[in-house]
Formats: C-alpha cells, sequence, structure tokens
C-alpha cells in the first residue's frame, strides 16, 4: 500500500506527464490482458483514494491508491512513463505522446 506522501506524488505526476496528451495506451495485463487508445486527457480528479483519469467522449480510467503495491515512475521499457503493479497480479502500463 502506498504511504500517503507517494499517494501524492503519483497523482501529481500523473497531472504533469498526462492532462493535455495523448494518452494513447493503457495496457492492463492480468488473467485478462487488454489495451486501451485512451485519448487526449482532459481532466485529471482524486478523491477517496481513487484517482480518475477523463478523456474526450466520457472516457474514464480508475486507480484506487489502495490497491497498488508498486509504482515505477521511471520504467525502463521504451514508450512507456508509468508501470503500476497491484493486487491480484495486475500490472498497468501508460504510454503518453
Amino acid at each position: 500500500m502506498l504511504t500517503l506522501t507517494l499517494k501524492t506524488e503519483f497523482v501529481k505526476f500523473i497531472r504533469e506527464k498526462f492532462l493535455g496528451k495523448n494518452l494513447y495506451s493503457i495496457d492492463v495485463l492480468s488473467v485478462i490482458e487488454g489495451i486501451v487508445d485512451f485519448g487526449v486527457v482532459e481532466n485529471v480528479d482524486f478523491a477517496d483514494d481513487k484517482v480518475s483519469i477523463w478523456g474526450a467522449d466520457s472516457r474514464v480510467f480508475w486507480i484506487n491508491l489502495n490497491e497498488i503495491i508498486k509504482v515505477d515512475f521511471d520504467p525502463s521499457e521504451a514508450d512507456v512513463c508509468l508501470q503500476i503493479e497491484a493486487k491480484n497480479k495486475v500490472e498497468v502500463r501508460f504510454m503518453v505522446e
């Protein structure tokens, strides 16, 4: 689980890196894998330990901060700007232009 300081840093990072930019891929790796072409991020909200990333056409991606085990703000994989490991062996990779 993330500390309050890391939660704050996480939200700040997402706002700085994603807001107004094209989030062209959210890769979710778990039992079922999926890739989402999200589009331009229009808003980032934070409430009740959840971050919501809002895009055009009312697209939204929620992140429950209490489910996160590890955050990598500088992953070594090309094009990935943020990588999250969460409970239940879930891994999420974010790619922005």
